[in-house]
């Protein structure tokens, strides 16, 4: 879904470049000091060794932060992870080396003893230690002691007859011989593939679905699953959970009892019928979200994000489909932008790309190949990513049929040359950017056309009554609008390091294109540039009208997303001369 083509103008061009991960760590750190103020705090973060890298250096932010500031004592971390699904020089790895700085407490969970498993073994089977001490030490040796392979082992020792009930006397035996000699795999997710094997086939497909569904799945979800199957999934997710391969999380929800059962099922699977399924299953939801009438995001990432791992090899003899998961992974992409996910929206824009025709992409589809390329250059600007910007908007620039078609893509060059200080740089895109706008390159102060259209303006708005500025039409060229006053916008901010002397120009131009043309959402802002231009020149009355008018103007027309950057110009640079 998106929103209609007005707000789609406005938003093309309205979001700054800047560091959104650095902003997420700030807006935590400030909840877990409010949290922690009157009360203590604790956090269980468990499976750590499966966190994605931003999601760690969240967590470090938030231990470092806890470290320095009074709250330390009243937040407590607790970091679990597993050692053997660690790999040397991988994300977590690092990470765990970059926390050692903080004074933590190690504690190793080692594997179950000998004397565990014995207790284990004489609990299940309701028998002395003594009497299973045998019995349990050859388990231990086998499994090592580890939990979950002890309990998959005893369930296969049972299936296969090796621990069988006694009728005389009454009670559970083994044949230790049989079970010493039996040669079984040292990984418990091998142990669990051939254990599932074993099952009926409706079970197996049951776990199969799941596995290539997730870890936790909504019933819902496997219902319309079913409906394609022509199976009742939901029957069958109950009977795995009763053999202790799922959970259910509550009514709506459930998942695997633990991640290798999960990973065991998945790899039964061929490596290629796992992409088939995941597209499989991708489209019947799909399908499901875009005809059933109601809109359900959560159901349609899912859809998007089975299509995405089946990826473009399983479609690769039918380009329609293609185009539609290219079309679909557009609209994903942009409702996670609304949703401020702007890590997932690139994700997303650069799975549609895998989707075009290579090579011909540019001549067979160009609309979707330039909004998705439009829209991977945007997000990737909005993380801070200068090398993905750089790559994807050569596509753009190489193979554009106009120049129109490149401005978007320019001006997220523009800022994130000016986020990495490449001001020199930055200047010399916006520049062109200008000459394709039809725009004039900004003036020096000293120019002495300047001062003349400073003065024509100045007479202009003295003409004018506020109501008739508050009251001015709407732009008729809203997106070409926009994107001018950004660029003049920015470019006032570079000037303000390596040309002072053009902000007068590109002040006094940001208030001309709305004078002329009409209000758009940055108006407030060009108002409250050229109302700083006229204090400085001396004219303080014209200024702190313009400035006042500024402000009345964000509550009147849709421009939000400026108010905190006209209140802070008008408040510091116009409002305090004049009062």
């Amino acid at each position: 879904s998106g929103s209609g083509g007005d707000e789609d103008d406005e938003r093309i061009v309205s979001d700054e470049c800047i560091d959104l991960e650095a902003s997420m760590q700030f807006l935590f750190r400030t909840l877990l000091e409010a949290l922690s103020e009157h009360r203590r705090v604790s956090f269980f973060l468990d499976d750590l060794q499966f966190a994605d890298p931003a999601s760690l250096r969240l967590i470090s932010s938030m231990l470092s932060n806890t470290m320095e500031r009074s709250s330390r004592g009243r937040v407590f971390f607790a970091c679990c992870y597993r050692d053997d699904d660690i790999h040397e020089g991988g994300n977590f790895a690092s990470w765990r080396l970059s926390i050692k700085m903080f004074p933590l407490d190690v504690m190793e969970l080692k594997n179950v003893g000998v004397e565990g498993v014995n207790e284990l073994v004489s609990e299940t089977l309701r028998l002395s230690p003594r009497i299973t001490r045998p019995l349990a030490s050859i388990v231990h040796q086998k499994t090592r002691g580890n939990p979950l392979f002890l309990r998959q082992l005893l369930d296969l020792l049972q299936h296969q007859g090796y621990i069988y009930l006694n009728l005389s006397p009454r009670r559970w035996a083994w044949d230790i011989d049989k079970i010493t000699n039996l040669e079984i795999s040292d990984d418990v997710v091998a142990l669990l593939i051939k254990e599932m094997q074993r099952l009926h086939a409706d079970l197996q497909l049951c776990l199969k679905v799941a596995s290539c569904m997730g870890f936790c799945v909504k019933y819902s979800t496997f219902d319309i699953l079913s409906q394609d199957l022509g199976v009742n999934l939901r029957e069958l997710l109950h009977q795995a959970a009763q053999k202790g391969y799922m959970v259910q999380v509550d009514e709506t929800k459930i998942r695997f009892a633990h991640d290798k059962i999960q990973q065991a099922a998945y790899e039964i699977l061929p490596s290629q019928q796992r992409l088939e399924n995941h597209m499989r299953f991708g489209l019947v939801l799909t399908s499901h979200v875009l005809n059933g009438g109601v809109e359900n995001d959560e159901l349609f990432f899912v859809a998007v994000h089975q299509i995405n791992r089946g990826g473009p090899g399983v479609l690769a003899s039918n380009s329609n489909q293609k185009d539609m998961v290219a079309a679909l992974n557009l609209r994903a992409g942009k409702r996670s932008m609304e949703l401020s996910d702007f890590s997932t929206a690139l994700s997303l824009f650069e799975h549609g790309i895998t989707f075009l025709e290579e090579g011909t992409c540019w001549t067979t589809q160009y609309t979707v190949s330039l909004e998705l390329f439009d829209a991977a250059v945007e997000t990737a600007c909005a993380l801070n990513d200068a090398v993905a910007v750089r790559r994807l908007s050569e596509q753009v620039l190489a193979n554009a049929k106009c120049n129109d078609d490149t401005l978007n893509c320019l001006y997220a060059v523009v800022k994130s040359l000016r986020l990495a200080f490449k001001l020199q740089d930055s200047k010399r895109v916006a520049f062109t950017m200008l000459e394709q706008l039809g725009e004039r390159i900004p003036r020096p102060v000293d120019d002495i056309t300047l001062a003349a259209n400073i003065q024509e303006v100045k007479l202009l708005l003295q003409n004018m009554s506020d109501e008739s500025i508050l009251n001015m039409k709407e732009t008729q060229t809203k997106k070409r609008d926009v994107l001018a006053l950004n660029l003049y916008h920015d470019l006032n901010f570079l000037f303000q390091f390596i040309d002072p002397k053009r902000i007068a120009d590109t002040s006094l131009r940001m208030a001309q294109i709305t004078l002329s043309n009409g209000s758009c959402c940055m108006s407030p802002l060009a108002y409250a540039q050229f109302a700083i231009v006229l204090v400085t020149m001396g004219d303080t009355g014209l200024g702190y009208r313009l400035g006042t008018l500024a402000l009345r103007l964000l509550d009147k027309i849709n421009a939000q997303r400026y108010t905190s950057a006209v209140i802070a110009l008008v408040g510091t640079l116009v409002s305090w001369v004049a009062e």
